[in-house]
């Protein structure tokens, strides 16, 4: 499974998150931009809930499109994906919504600049 649209459709199983768009086409790495459900929420405590689902969407797909914490964006809740009327993500839109965001993660994982510290749990934990 390589599809971007599979992997998003493994992320958003997870009733914490609404819309997930990969990104990196062209890129050594793809990244994933998740709008949470919901109103308002905590960028470190949405990771954390919805990471165990990321580490079983990775398990399942090739090494070159597992996801790494560094390029797993939570949405703004003050900037919403861009909806066709059918409610689907409108990908270009969207990633134009967060390409600050996207170019900022790959800036960081380039430089080696460690993204601020989230315990995440494994799905070994018990």
């Amino acid at each position: 499974m390589s599809n971007k649209r599979d992997l998003e459709s493994l992320i958003t199983k997870n009733s914490l998150i609404q819309h997930a768009l990969v990104f990196g086409e062209g890129r050594f790495q793809n990244g994933i931009l998740l709008l949470p459900a919901g109103q308002s929420w905590d960028r470190d405590e949405i990771l954390r809930a919805v990471w165990p689902t990321i580490e079983n969407a990775n398990a399942v797909v090739p090494q070159h499109s597992r996801l790494v914490k560094p390029l797993v964006i939570i949405a703004d809740p003050q900037r919403r994906f861009a909806l066709s009327e059918k409610g689907t993500v409108r990908r270009q839109e969207t990633h134009k919504l967060y390409a600050a965001e996207i170019e900022a993660a790959y800036d960081e994982i380039e430089a080696g600049t460690p993204s601020p510290s989230v315990d995440l749990p494994s799905i070994d934990d018990p």
